[in-house]
């Protein structure tokens, strides 16, 4: 039997489907669907389809088929890791302010794995010939090709591989892309990047001993491929849909050989939608790199003023454009310390570093390019910093040494208000506007005008006169100070 979740101390996959199901985030397929041409299409139709992020869901496909007409009988769930913020924090466990801070205990506190003797993820073993051939191995799994049209094959496209160090018997876990080349052969692309443990669901996670090479591997798996990676010959591997948003076109990379396969009865093989963001692995990224560059200013460097920071996500996958909100009135030090802080905290991220007010809307594009258009001015509020990595991007000539841009376009100083109706008239328009049947209405920040700064209390009782329809006293009162020897447009003092 199953070991139950309050034994474990941490969900499965299958509890993180039910709980997914009961909170009406997943949506399951019956139908046919073609792994190679068009189970992740249709996934992806709801990143670019102008459906709403909160309205993404999980789908799990219960009756697969390819493009030789074969079928398969391990379904396949797509969107379950973090299709939008929601299906993240429940994988979490928490609410999706607490992932941030989640993330940040977890790896202050990381929680040693325990050895168990037998695991689900050993319920079946397919080994020997019965990886060779066609229909076997690997390429008996229902893995769908990601890109179809520009991928060169199926691909898991978000395996967590373990390793171990042969002199000292470390292991190391990773999240790396793999691609089929036969049954019992795959193409590796592996780079070292950080990661955690036991310590982000609070338990100490299960392992059990591999069945064909010498690492132990996460009890719970759905689906385990053991094998051995080549150490000397480097095989062509891609093309393939990366991350950044571009195709990664034919590298040389590592090639393992398949020594077996295990599997839990009943397993089910999750892919994730990762190439053009938003895309799950953005999602991911997202919620938990704010927090910690929010925190990273505000903590770590002491930085007044800061708000929060949020990185940009359609197209530019997170790393390229990064906003800091501040108070307005911060000082000019505070910003720039800011503005430098978040360029610096970790490699290839912050190519654009905008500091904005709390006025700003960061993720309406419309409202950074207003804010760049009347709040900095070039000369003096950019900074170009040289000596940057380069960044997760398409491999592609670029002229000289990356670098960084940083753009102050915070208000220095008072400005008019923004030329809108104030709330209270646009709220009580909204209202008639319902009550005339028209179109439903969605508000884009700035949908209503407000000070910023440069309004006076003798312009603010003048426009309280005209909206009582007693314009004429503006007059009388304008009347009594008219001068002489000025010339048009002259600011009034």
């Amino acid at each position: 039997m199953p070991e139950s979740l309050s034994a474990r101390g941490y969900p499965d996959l299958h509890d993180h489907l039910k709980a997914l199901d009961e909170a009406g985030l997943l949506i399951t397929i019956d139908k046919p669907v073609n792994k190679d041409t068009e189970m992740h299409p249709l996934v992806r139709w709801q990143f670019q389809g102008g459906i709403a992020e909160k309205d993404r869901k999980a789908f799990l496909f219960t009756n697969i088929t390819d493009a030789k007409g074969r079928k398969y009988d391990m379904p396949v769930v797509i969107g379950a890791l973090a299709a939008n913020a929601e299906i993240y924090s429940v994988g979490m466990g928490c609410p999706v302010e607490e992932i941030g801070d989640n993330w940040n205990r977890a790896i202050a506190n990381p929680i040693d794995p325990i050895v168990v003797d037998s695991a689900p993820c050993q319920d079946v073993i397919i080994e020997g010939a019965d990886l060779v051939g066609d229909g076997n191995g690997v390429d008996g799994l229902p893995i769908p090709i990601s890109t179809p049209g520009f991928d060169c094959a199926p691909y898991f496209s978000a395996t967590n591989f373990i390793t171990k160090d042969p002199e000292n018997g470390i292991q190391n876990m990773g999240t790396y892309r793999v691609g089929l080349k036969a049954p019992d052969r795959l193409a590796v692309r592996m780079v070292a990047r950080p990661g955690g443990a036991g310590g982000l669901v609070g338990a100490p996670i299960q392992q059990v001993q591999a069945h064909s090479v010498d690492l132990r591997i996460p009890a719970e798996s759905e689906l385990v491929i053991e094998g051995f990676i080549d150490t000397e010959y480097l095989e062509p591997e891609g093309p393939f849909g990366e991350s950044h948003g571009h195709i990664a076109l034919e590298d040389y990379n590592m090639i393992m050989r398949v020594t077996a396969i295990t599997r839990r009865k009943g397993a089910v093989m999750p892919s994730i939608i990762s190439q053009v963001t938003p895309s799950e692995s953005s999602v991911i990224k997202r919620v938990a790199y704010e927090p910690l560059w929010t925190k990273h200013l505000k903590s770590d460097l002491g930085i007044q003023g800061v708000q929060r920071v949020v990185m940009h996500e359609p197209l530019t996958n997170l790393r390229t454009f990064v906003f800091i909100q501040f108070e307005r009135g911060t000082t000019r030090t505070e910003i720039w310390r800011g503005l430098y802080g978040a360029a610096n905290l970790m490699p290839q991220v912050g190519k654009f570093c905008v500091a904005i007010n709390d006025d700003i809307d960061p993720d309406s594009p419309d409202s950074v390019l207003w804010a760049l258009s009347y709040r900095c001015n070039p000369i003096e509020d950019t900074h170009v910093m040289p000596h940057q990595v380069r960044g997760h991007g398409p491999k592609a000539d670029i002229n000289g040494e990356p670098s960084s841009m940083l753009m102050d376009a915070t208000m220095n100083g008072g400005m008019p208000p923004l030329a809108l109706p104030k709330k209270e008239f646009m709220e009580n328009a909204k209202t008639l506007w319902e009550e005339l049947g028209l179109p439903p209405l969605s508000p884009q920040a700035p949908w209503y005008g407000y000070s910023l700064g440069n309004w006076s209390d003798e312009w603010e009782r003048a426009a309280d006169r005209a909206v009582q329809g007693i314009y004429q006293e503006n007059g009388r009162i304008s009347e009594q100070r008219q001068r002489k020897g000025l010339h048009p447009e002259t600011p009034v003092d």
